[in-house]
């Protein structure tokens, strides 16, 4: 009786290491399947923009104008390609906060001629945007002279 039971307890242990190897390849298997699996899925998010670049081409810092318009003219280029917005923005003194400040959304045009602009000193600039970032352009004065006739002579040498 003995023998059986010994022969019993020995099989159901046979048994035990049958399944627990079993068991050992299987949870080896599920994870190499599942870290082939996380390598072929795995994503790497990747978000960079880089900022669009300005410079201004024309009226050039403190040109005079006598046209009957003034052709404010620049360039912008993005590094990513995208679409680039621009927006003009004029006043009477450096700060751009005047009550006569002036702002005009020229969209993807990279000019703006102004008609309107009344004699005196003008401050421009230009901001750049592609929709994730911006830049804006250096300040430059440009003095509208359309009405020659009419201005009062400037004394150019007090002495």
């Amino acid at each position: 009786m003995e023998n059986v039971r010994e022969k019993y307890k020995e099989s159901i242990r046979k048994r035990r290491k049958k399944y627990l190897a079993i068991l050992c390849v299987i949870l080896l298997v599920t994870g190499i399947a599942a870290y082939a699996i996380y390598q072929l899925v795995q994503l790497t998010w990747v978000i960079s923009n880089s900022p669009p670049t300005i410079t201004l081409l024309t009226p050039y810092h403190n040109q005079t104008v006598s046209t009957p318009y003034v052709n404010f003219t620049w360039q912008s280029s993005d590094a990513d390609g995208d679409t680039l917005t621009h927006y003009l923005m004029l006043d009477v003194i450096p700060t751009m906060n005047s009550p006569l400040f002036e702002g005009h959304y020229t969209g993807e045009k990279t000019y703006y001629n102004h008609t309107s602009l009344k004699d005196g000193e003008w401050w421009w600039k230009v901001e750049v945007s592609d929709s994730k970032d911006y830049n804006v352009s250096e300040t430059r004065k440009v003095i509208v002279k359309k009405n020659l006739s009419n201005h009062f002579p400037e004394l150019t040498n007090p002495e």
